[in-house]
């Protein structure tokens, strides 16, 4: 299939199938007769590997009928299909984010095809799909699902405008997500073939070879003297929201729009929907309590509202909701974001961000009350080594109380060591002293 241009596109792309196998990428080439050399070369480069790979396939073969040890037929049939339908039988459905799961292997489903032979997978196939996942753009939170570029001017995130930005500069899947969304699952396909269905003939994968490689996690979070000069003169309905995120540890999509009827008074519960569609529910302290009923009669639906006081009359162009001075309103996923980039900016603290609410109650929890267990349950976490890896460090405030008391101690044997030794120069002194006749 010859190349070809998107429209609005500046490069050319490229777009095929070998072994039923599909490909497709950016050339990041403008000129159309490059562009079909770079594919053709690439179709060859992939043929050449599929021919080694197919003779390897005959050697394995012959090697395993000399010892008498030919593949089970179930072996030889289990396709990519048929591996992930096994794999939810027999644990994929218990998984805490097994909805998001599934989407992820419809994809790996699609990159390899569904009759791909999970056997025929190597690790330099494996490889391949992963750079294939992390060539692919990090879509927004919107309902269009677009895709990001960094503006160079202001350095925040924005909407791909093909008229004035290169596709080149589209913001790409990050590592973790590639590892959890690909890697991660073919190595979970390929394990439960190896060790539940006791499938003979895989291919041996080295998955630390394949898993790209990760950044250490984010480590900030609001020290508390940067949280009491926030809260100084915090704008009233927002307010509310940034202290029971603070409180709660919820994600921004969790309490930005957080509903009425997702609290259990009651039982003092609160319970929302997490990634992966997983139910959750947390505790409601007595600071989250004073601040939930000094919500109540504001809104019928929503929990944390905002009283509009900007323009007379403001329509938004995204959404087509009107504005009215005065009126109030829910708070919304965006309008929260947007507000609290512009309220850390004005308090000159940029460096915070919305998902730094909920690293500072985590950890806060973690920290204070010394349980792993508690801290990962209360915040959805699927196992304590997420917890671990995120929250289980120490802040500045922490490290400088740590300083201060080494150093004080320091200071302590420091004079106690100068007490001695002038004790000690004071008895020589006293031993050589000439003695009067």
């Amino acid at each position: 299939m010859p190349v070809r241009k998107p429209k609005g596109a500046k490069t050319y792309w490229y777009r095929f199938k070998e072994n039923k196998v599909p490909y497709e990428g950016n050339t990041h080439l403008a000129d159309e007769a490059e562009a079909q050399t770079f594919e053709d070369t690439l179709r060859a480069k992939i043929r050449a590997d599929n021919t080694d790979h197919e003779a390897r396939q005959a050697e394995t073969a012959a090697a395993l009928k000399v010892l008498g040890l030919n593949a089970p037929t179930s072996g030889g049939s289990l396709t990519i299909a048929k591996a992930v339908e096994s794999y939810f039988d027999h644990a994929g459905r218990g998984a805490k984010n097994h909805v998001e799961e599934k989407n992820y292997f419809e994809w790996i489903k699609g990159y390899f095809g569904p009759d791909k032979l999970l056997i025929a997978i190597t690790e330099s196939d494996a490889i391949k799909m992963r750079q294939a996942r992390a060539d692919m753009p990090k879509r927004s939170r919107c309902a269009k699902r677009l895709p990001q570029v960094l503006d160079r001017n202001t350095r925040k995130k924005r909407f791909f405008d093909s008229k004035k930005d290169h596709e080149r500069d589209i913001i790409k899947i990050g590592p973790g997500q590639v590892n959890r969304s690909a890697v991660d699952l073919l190595r979970r396909l390929h394990e439960h073939a190896s060790d539940d269905l006791k499938v003979v003939g895989l291919q041996p994968i080295k998955w630390s070879n394949v898993r790209q490689k990760e950044p250490d996690p984010p480590k900030t979070r609001m020290s508390y003297a940067e949280e009491a000069v926030l809260l100084e003169a915090m704008r009233e309905g927002y307010g509310a929201a940034f202290k029971f995120a603070l409180l709660s540890g919820l994600r921004l999509e969790n309490f930005s729009e957080l509903r009425w009827d997702q609290i259990n008074f009651l039982r003092r519960e609160v319970f929302v929907v997490q990634k992966g569609e997983d139910a959750h529910e947390i505790p409601i302290t007595d600071e989250m309590m004073e601040i939930l009923k000094a919500q109540r009669g504001k809104h019928p639906f929503y929990v944390f509202t905002f009283i509009y006081t900007e323009k007379s009359r403001w329509t938004n162009p995204k959404n087509g909701k009107v504005y009215v001075r005065g009126g109030t309103y829910p708070v919304t996923y965006w309008g929260f974001r947007s507000w609290f980039t512009r309220y850390m900016a004005a308090k000159e603290m940029p460096h915070l961000t919305v998902h730094d609410l909920r690293r500072t109650a985590g950890s806060r929890i973690l920290t204070e009350s010394g349980n792993l267990q508690l801290a990962s349950e209360i915040l959805g976490h699927s196992s304590t080594t997420t917890t671990t890896r995120h929250y289980s460090h120490m802040d500045n405030e922490e490290k400088l109380d740590a300083m201060r008391e080494a150093q004080q101690r320091v200071a302590a044997k420091r004079a106690t060591a100068a007490v001695a030794a002038k004790a000690a120069e004071d008895a020589d002194a006293t031993e050589t002293a000439p003695v009067e006749p």
